[in-house]
This record gives C-alpha cells, sequence and structure tokens, in this order.
C-alpha cells in the first residue's frame, strides 16, 4: 500500500496545487494575444498593433571630467627630524561636457613628507570622491585623481606647504 502518512498528503497537496497553476498559466496565455498573432489578423490586426508603444532605448557614454585643486597646509616639524606628516586640504569643482559639474567639493589628503635641508618639495597623489550633476539632476558618483605638486619652507620648525594640481576622472552617464 501506499504509505499514507502526513508526508505522503502534503505531497499531494503540492502536486494538486503546481497541477492547478499549471493549468491557470496556460488558459491565461492561450487567451492573450501577441503581436504576431495580431499582425496576421488583416486590418483590424494594424489598429491592435498599433496600440504596442516600442521600447525608448537610453544609451550611456563615458564623460571626462577635470577640474583644477589648490592644497595647502602646515606641520610642526620636531627638532633633528627629517620626517613630519601633514594634512593637506583645499577645494575644487569638478566639470565634464558642457553641463556636468560637481559643485564646490572639499578635497584633504593627509601624506608624509620629507625634509632635505628648510625646503620641501614633494608630489601628492590625489584620490577623491565627487558626486556629478547634469544641469542640477544627480547623475552619480566617481573617483577624480591626481597629482599635485606642494612645496614649502621650513621656518623655525614649522613648514607651510601649497601646491596646484589637476584633477582629472570619467564618469558612466546615461543620455537623453
Amino acid at each position: 500500500m501506499f504509505g499514507g502518512g502526513a508526508g505522503y498528503h502534503e505531497s499531494m497537496k503540492n502536486a494538486l496545487a503546481l497541477v492547478g497553476t499549471l493549468a491557470l498559466c496556460v488558459s491565461l496565455c492561450s487567451a492573450a494575444q501577441t503581436p504576431e498573432s495580431i499582425r496576421f489578423s488583416g486590418a483590424e490586426g494594424f489598429q491592435k498593433l498599433a496600440q504596442f508603444k516600442p521600447l525608448a532605448l537610453k544609451t550611456s557614454q563615458y564623460v571626462r571630467l577635470s577640474g583644477n585643486v589648490t592644497l595647502n597646509g602646515s606641520t610642526h616639524v620636531p627638532q633633528n627630524s627629517h620626517y613630519a606628516y601633514v594634512t593637506l586640504s583645499g577645494w575644487t569643482n569638478i566639470t565634464g561636457g558642457d553641463r556636468y559639474q560637481s559643485g564646490t567639493t572639499n578635497v584633504s589628503q593627509s601624506v608624509s613628507i620629507w625634509l632635505n635641508g628648510n625646503y620641501v618639495s614633494q608630489w601628492v597623489q590625489v584620490n577623491v570622491h565627487v558626486n556629478i550633476y547634469k544641469d542640477g539632476r544627480y547623475v552619480g558618483s566617481t573617483y577624480v585623481q591626481g597629482s599635485v605638486h606642494v612645496s614649502g619652507w621650513n621656518n623655525n620648525g614649522w613648514v607651510n606647504l601649497s601646491g596646484s594640481g589637476t584633477l582629472t576622472g570619467d564618469i558612466l552617464a546615461e543620455q537623453n
């Protein structure tokens, strides 16, 4: 005989539910008209076919972004030391194309510097996350990078550094 236990009855319920669901799907699908069936129904089919809206595909393209940045910072250098740690900060406005921009964005980069005498000259790698807008509408976010040359003098144990450079990056933007 068949088991007849609780597991058997549960399996039968699941099987019947599956058969019922399949029967419902088949009946709904057979009643629906497809573009192909409408196409073969003559002049009446042209009117029905005109009701189908074409899909509007949007394209995307990379937009090149760039902006200038000026960094400034000061730090104390212990006596007889050749190394120091400084946080450089500034502002940038990243733009691209004719209507893409970030707005004013804060830039902050911490670096270790090496002093050889009283003069400091160093390249600083900058990597900044920016939000990009087109005509005031948010498009997305990306990173812009660049090398900024900073320099300055050691004056009684204090080093003031400043320098300028260009940050560049790309963003994949949807076209209207």
